[in-house]
């Protein structure tokens, strides 16, 4: 069953994960990203599925431990989660990434929900072959620290856990757009400049010289200056660059 559920956990984290590239890339990338998260969203959900039977049909040899929770509520929550993990595999289908990563973000917290809801109140539950009468395993009143160090640890978390999660938040906020790959036109380098002036670069001389080509003005009809071309108007556009 460990084995199992730490299969399940990977597959569930290698979907949450393709989801995730999925919605900020485009293209090709995408495409292989979308690919990617319906095959491990497949399987995720395969295997959730066969670690809730086996642990409901493995039953709770803590169940009757003093503040042990009902096993319909890490049922339940497992259920949701894996209902959830189908809906982000259909959704990634349609091309929806941001609902897709929303499901599956939320299939993540509701199994991890799940597992700690099935061991509590045991921190390290005993196995069924294990188990000594009147001890189901370590309790989390045993396992717990002492009241001082709960007691700052609290503090410190009440403090900077908001921080962290804005600091969180403001980061996807900032980066919400898709990863775009820059094209390169015709006649322009990969950066979008000009291979012109590019090329002029490589006509200037060593430092503090620069070699002088002249400049010539078409003129119009009328006699009036036209554009200025020639590799002079080049030096003078890598001047001010």
């Amino acid at each position: 069953m460990a084995l199992v559920g730490g299969l399940a956990t990977v597959a569930i984290f290698a979907f949450h994960g393709s989801v995730f590239l999925s919605l900020k890339t485009s293209g090709e990338l995408r495409q292989r990203a979308r690919r990617a998260a319906g095959m491990a969203g497949s399987v995720a959900v395969v295997l959730l599925a066969a670690t809730v039977v086996w642990v409901a049909a493995g039953g709770r040899p803590w169940a009757t431990a003093s503040g042990a929770l009902s096993g319909a509520v890490p049922l339940a929550l497992a259920l949701v989660a894996a209902v959830l993990l189908v809906g982000a595999v259909l959704l990634i289908a349609q091309s929806r990434e941001m609902l897709a990563f929303v499901a599956t973000g939320a299939a993540i917290l509701l199994a991890v929900g799940a597992i700690w809801s099935l061991m509590y109140p045991m921190a390290i539950p005993a196995s069924s072959g294990a188990v000594v009468p009147g001890v189901a395993g370590v309790p989390i009143a045993l396992a717990a620290s002492q009241p001082y160090t709960l007691t700052v640890m609290t503090i410190v978390a009440a403090i900077f856990t908001p921080i962290v999660l804005l600091y969180q938040g403001w980061t996807y906020w900032v980066f919400r757009q898709r990863l775009v790959r820059p094209l390169s036109a015709r006649g322009r380098g990969p950066l979008g400049r000009d291979r012109s002036i590019s090329s002029a670069r490589t006509e200037r001389g060593p430092p503090g010289r620069v070699r002088k080509h002249p400049v010539r003005q078409d003129r119009g009809e009328n006699g009036t200056s036209g554009a200025v071309s020639g590799s002079g108007a080049d030096e003078g556009l890598l001047d001010r660059l």
